[in-house]
């Protein structure tokens, strides 16, 4: 083997492998006898064998010698039992195969070691970093889709009255992965409220009269929240609204006396458009003990849709100065005050 020799005695090896496997045949051509070329033949071809392996065994590539003796004993048996060729055929073969046309491959992947695992748990921060108006922008401003659809993600940290909007908003993504994400989010929390519907309905068949007045409200609310929420849109929505105020007039017919159900009854009434129903409901409400105060957002709704301006200054008036410096309604007493 010449793995340790000077790098000058490989050419040497190889062209006097070649030089004695045409030596071996001129024998052949000769004058003397059968038997002295016999023996010439098989001795001069014996040792450009030799000489073939080594010389092939040493111009692999670094990674393919783990085994010299190996590939020594391969290549010195080809060039053994094939005279003359078998030196000919490995020097095509292996040589162009290794060393000639080799072109660089652009790598499919990169190979990074496996992280060690933390010493101690790691910390999920609880506060949102982004909040709703920040996911919006991210989603409408965003040229990665892969933070937008990190901010996606995000809403599953968010009330789903929050994360709704968000979700609505990726809809509307020019990205197909966007778009499926938040549509999944957006269907299994259609889905979840509707599997609660189902199994409440499946409960009035089952419980006693004395509880269907919790069961008619529960599910009552459940539609409502599919309303509220934004889940439902056209006949949909108008048809969850119909069910929840049929439940809900189920709840209170069957004792529900509680003024919370009044206030509620009341606003199922605003979505219909009811103004009088609606204010009948809230003085109910009133009568059964609730606040003034409580109410009179929906009774100036109620006046303002009926075009009653006198009452609408007259309710926002019944409002607590911290209710009327709210955010929610601090403009609105601002303008009627």
């Amino acid at each position: 083997m010449m793995t340790k020799n000077p790098k000058i005695l490989l050419p040497l090896l190889g062209f006097s492998a070649l030089g004695l496997e045409a030596f071996c045949w001129s024998g052949f051509f000769s004058d003397i006898s059968p038997a002295l070329q016999q023996g010439m033949f098989f001795f001069l071809h014996l040792a450009g064998s030799v000489a073939g392996g080594a010389f092939m065994a040493d111009i692999l590539p670094l990674q393919y010698r783990h085994q010299p003796l190996t590939a020594f004993f391969l290549f010195f048996c080809i060039c053994l039992f094939i005279p003359g060729l078998g030196l000919a055929g490995l020097l095509l073969a292996v040589w162009p195969a290794f060393y000639l046309n080799r072109r660089p491959e652009l790598e499919g992947y990169h190979q990074v070691s496996v992280p060690e695992l933390p010493y101690k748990p790691l910390k999920v921060q609880e506060q949102l970093i982004y909040g709703q108006a920040g996911m919006v922008s991210v989603l409408r401003h965003s040229r990665d889709p892969d933070r937008r659809i990190r901010a996606v993600m995000a809403t599953r940290q968010m009330t789903s009255q929050e994360a709704i909007p968000v979700l609505k908003e990726a809809l509307r993504d020019p990205v197909d992965d966007v778009r499926l994400l938040a549509y999944s989010m957006l269907d299994s929390k259609e889905e979840e409220i509707n599997a609660t519907i189902r199994s409440l309905r499946s409960r009035l068949e089952t419980t006693g009269q004395m509880h269907h007045r919790d069961v008619h409200e529960r599910i009552s609310n459940s539609y409502w929240e599919l309303a509220f929420l934004g889940l439902a849109q056209g006949e949909v929505l108008r048809h969850a609204l119909n069910r929840s105020l049929y439940h809900l007039e189920q709840a209170i017919e069957a004792g529900g006396g509680e003024p919370g159900l009044h206030i509620q009854y009341g606003r199922l009434l605003m979505h219909q458009k009811r103004w009088d129903d609606a204010s009948r409901a809230f003085a109910t409400a009133v009568a059964d003990g609730v606040p003034e105060m409580s109410v009179a957002p929906y009774l100036a709704e109620i006046a303002f849709e009926k075009r009653e301006f006198d009452r609408v200054i007259a309710q926002i008036g019944r409002l607590g100065p911290s209710i009327r410096k709210s955010e929610r309604l601090a403009a609105i007493s601002a303008y009627w005050t």
